[in-house]
């Protein structure tokens, strides 16, 4: 989708300023530590199960929502 190893996500909450860099294809790093971007985001949360990320994450101004929808067309 465009992105590479080192590249940084921001979350999109206004009372959380959170970046993270891309780690592996299918991981992310916060604070010292790898985690799904799935796992991070119901972490950063508060939730007791997993959601879609997508929505919540933006890379250089895009949600990654858009960038997907982008890349994979229907």
């Amino acid at each position: 989708m465009g992105m590479n190893i080192g590249d940084e996500l921001h979350y999109l909450d206004e009372d959380n300023n959170v970046t993270v860099k891309i780690k592996t294809n299918k991981t992310v790093e916060y604070n010292d530590t790898e985690y799904s971007l799935t796992k991070l985001t119901q972490e950063l949360l508060n939730l007791d199960y997993a959601i879609q990320p997508t929505r919540k994450w933006s890379f250089n101004g895009k949600s990654l929502h858009e960038i997907y929808n982008d890349t994979y067309p229907i």
